[in-house]
């Protein structure tokens, strides 16, 4: 058994660079998204697409990505960091039954996504600014660099506005990090770990995708 801090440090690394692997492939479909998420427009999944590259090429879709590859990286380390910090401190004996651990495992991840929320609320906000720069007509202005950003949200709505959705983010954290975090703890717990390196991330890969 490994110590607590080294546990944290272990688990947030490996949650990092899971999320980071994955960033490149996941942030334009979630640009496109919020896109037709905010926009007044009647516009497709297709046409929206046509329209943000209209607006920049395929570097369009990677606008704000210096935010969100801190956040990425940061955020899942205090989430799973976190998580597995606090899942060590709760009482030993739910360990003792499946109802335990499943109980174990989903107040560890609703507290680690919760702290995610709280602590990086404002860089979501502001690069959810940078994703739609441009695509609002009825905007008079729209700063571009982050600086400008953070100052014009904290002048339209101080500090409320950079925690603006912090609810939401809390609960759509909790819902999509409880069944994954549950779900690899109780796949670790009994289906027994291949020997071979690929299957064991095969095993993992179809854990996390279910």
């Amino acid at each position: 058994d490994i110590s607590t801090t080294r546990a944290v440090l272990q688990y947030g690394g490996i949650g990092s660079a899971a999320a980071l692997s994955a960033f490149f492939f996941v942030y334009p479909l979630d640009v496109v998204k919020k896109d037709m998420q905010v926009r007044d427009m009647n516009e497709g999944y297709i046409k929206t697409i046509q329209s943000i590259y209209s607006q920049g090429g395929a570097a369009r879709f990677f606008r704000g990505t210096h935010l969100a590859i801190m956040e990425v990286v940061a955020s899942r380390f205090v989430a799973f960091g976190m998580a597995e910090g606090l899942r060590r401190w709760l009482p030993s004996q739910w360990d003792e039954t499946s109802l335990g651990k499943l109980k174990k495992g989903a107040v560890s991840a609703i507290f680690g996504a919760w702290v995610k929320a709280a602590i990086f609320c404002p860089i979501d906000s502001i690069k959810t600014r940078f994703q739609t720069i441009g695509r609002f007509e009825h905007t008079v202005h729209q700063p571009t660099t982050t600086l400008g950003i953070v100052r014009q949200v904290w002048g339209q709505s101080s500090f409320r506005g950079l925690y603006r959705g912090f609810t939401n983010l809390g609960l759509k954290g909790s819902l999509n990090f409880v069944p994954f975090y549950v779900g690899m703890d109780m796949a670790n717990h009994y289906i027994p770990a291949p020997e071979k390196l690929w299957k064991r991330v095969l095993r993992d890969a179809l854990v996390g995708a279910s």
